[in-house]
């Protein structure tokens, strides 16, 4: 939303995209010419690996996503996440996050997508957490937008959704608690 640093914009204006060869100039890209990771992203990974750190995809590109899977996957790297997966930024079909939490990525479900904000049905973040299994889904809240209730507050809508639609309480503690340990 252009208003959120344009006082004189209007308050649903938003600024159009950039154009593929503009996000390049003021971006990165992870990936070569021929679509593989570049070798710094490999070496990058990599030592997270040695070094047990988390590696979170962020707001990468469908096939940057699929090459950092692979690359997780490769080399055993089981610390990989895909932060809200339904934001329009990341834009996962259930399809697409069950085939990658089968690649072994977590895919961590925020409070943010089921806010107004973003209006994500709770009940299709429930079909897709049973479509990925538990065991590759984390919840946690995202709540520092000054419009979001506090963490905990948002802690407690999410499991208490999930809750609602069919996950058990041992399931609530397996997305909520013991993956994101």
């Amino acid at each position: 939303r252009k208003s959120w640093w344009d006082p004189t914009a209007g308050r649903g204006e938003l600024t159009p995209p950039l154009s593929w060869d503009e996000a390049l100039k003021v971006g990165h890209y992870a990936l070569d010419d021929q679509g593989k990771l570049k070798p710094v992203i490999k070496d990058i990974i990599g030592l997270l690996h040695e070094r047990q750190v988390p590696l979170f995809f962020g707001h990468a590109t469908h096939p940057e996503i699929y090459a950092f899977a692979e690359e997780c996957q490769r080399i055993g790297h089981s610390q990989a996440v895909i932060d809200h997966p339904f934001s329009p930024f990341v834009n996962l079909s259930i399809a697409q996050m069950t085939e990658l939490g089968k690649a072994g990525v977590y895919l961590n479900f925020t409070y943010d997508e089921i806010s107004p904000l973003l209006g994500v049905d709770p009940f299709d973040m429930y079909k897709a957490i049973r479509s990925i299994g538990v065991e590759h889904v984390t919840l946690s809240s995202d709540c520092g937008e000054p419009l979001f209730p506090n963490s905990v507050e948002g802690m407690r809508q999410m499991c208490a959704y999930m809750r609602a639609f069919g996950l058990s309480d041992s399931e609530i503690k397996t997305v909520s608690r013991d993956n994101p340990a």
